[in-house]
């Protein structure tokens, strides 16, 4: 799974995601996980994290977007 740390958060995708499903990222943290569809940033689901954390993640997503998709579309072109 490609990932990056960013602030203690765990940013990545399953391989296996890039066939079948549009871009998004997973997080995790100290237990817990949510997922983001990133075009555009929206909350798929969310086990754990407070409002104020989701916040943070969101504002993380914003500031890394370019990076995340660069990643995403990298494993998709490995893939073809």
């Amino acid at each position: 799974m490609p990932n990056i740390t960013v602030e203690g958060y765990r940013i990545g995708f399953v391989y296996a995601d890039v066939r079948k499903e549009p871009p998004h990222i997973h997080i995790t943290r100290s237990g817990k996980q949510a997922k983001y569809w990133l075009n555009p940033i929206k909350l798929s689901y969310n086990r754990g994290y407070a409002n104020h954390e989701l916040g943070k993640i969101e504002e993380i997503l914003r500031n890394e977007h370019a990076r995340l998709m660069n990643m995403w579309d990298q494993a998709k072109g490995q893939l073809k």
